[in-house]
């Protein structure tokens, strides 16, 4: 049995945990702001 593997992923990034807190303010921020305007989400990933 082979073992898993440290490496990310080619063409994928890692995040760590204070690096996704800032990232998830800023999204929260710009998603706060354009509902303030009376823009709606229609879609997801």
């Amino acid at each position: 049995m082979s073992s898993l593997s440290t490496q990310s992923y080619k063409g994928s990034r890692d995040y760590f945990p204070e690096e996704k807190r800032l990232q998830n303010y800023i999204f929260n921020v710009w998603h706060k702001t354009v509902e303030s305007f009376g823009y709606e989400e229609y879609g997801g990933w």
